[in-house]
């Protein structure tokens, strides 16, 4: 019977306008079947052009399933582009270890929207320009995502309604 490869899932996610530093999680979801993996080949892109938030930094081992690992490495080789961001991480495990949980924070991303005040672009891993990601070779399925800034009158309407759902909760916590 064939195992089913673990998923990666890059996620939606909104964004501040004009702020750096902000992080975003990749996740991962094993199959029960297969519950682990013993590293990943990780190629990242945003859009397809040379616009759009740019990726900062990139985690792989704090914070993420491989956190713990002692012969883990990483290397975010050369990037093509601002958006783009390529990174690999093997975890060098001896015959005696027992390889990484399959299920969590694959990685973290950190995004920098300086500039930006609107807008949607799509987080790719499947089919990216620079790679394709998998697990040391073996298949991952992959699902892209997106990422965007909502137009600042969207904003202010989110506000809005956080706020009247607060003043509901509220009075009904009073009764």
């Amino acid at each position: 019977m064939a195992q089913a490869a673990p998923i990666i899932f890059a996620g939606d996610h909104t964004l501040l306008p004009n702020t750096p530093g902000q992080i975003i999680q990749i996740m991962i979801s094993g199959a029960a079947e297969d519950p682990e993996i013993e590293g990943v080949n990780l190629y990242l892109q945003i859009g397809n052009a040379n616009s759009g938030p740019v990726i900062t930094a990139l985690e792989l081992v704090n914070g993420t399933i491989f956190q713990g690992t002692t012969n883990f490495a990483d290397d975010l080789g050369t990037v093509p582009a601002p958006q783009w961001q390529a990174a690999q991480g093997v975890t060098l495990l001896s015959p005696a270890s027992i390889p990484v949980p399959s299920n969590g924070v694959l990685a973290t991303l950190t995004l920098d929207t300086t500039g930006l005040t609107s807008g949607s672009w799509s987080l790719i891993l499947d089919p990216s320009a620079i790679g394709t990601t998998d697990f040391g070779g073996a298949p991952a399925t992959l699902i892209n995502g997106t990422l965007s800034i909502p137009e600042p009158a969207s904003l202010v309407l989110l506000a809005g309604l956080g706020v009247g759902w607060m003043g509901r909760r509220r009075a009904s916590e009073r009764h």
